[in-house]
């Protein structure tokens, strides 16, 4: 996921290997910020606890690259 006039922040909101939404984080209150997310549907790799944590601290109007 790329953010317009920011850095890169490594977490695929669409799992690229069956495109689900869903994800699954083990503890997530008490869990470090490099605690690996995986995909609910097939346990595909999406990103870290911390990046995910940071997108949503961005706001969902940065989230895609204005195409004007």
């Amino acid at each position: 996921m790329i953010l317009a006039g920011a850095e890169q922040i490594e977490f695929k909101t669409v799992c690229d290997s069956c495109g689900s939404l869903g994800i699954k984080i083990a503890h997530p209150e008490s869990a470090p910020e490099a605690t690996p997310i995986e995909c609910a549907r097939c346990g595909a790799p999406r990103g870290t606890l911390g990046s995910l944590r940071e997108l949503a601290r961005s706001g969902i109007s940065q989230l895609y690259e204005n195409s004007d």
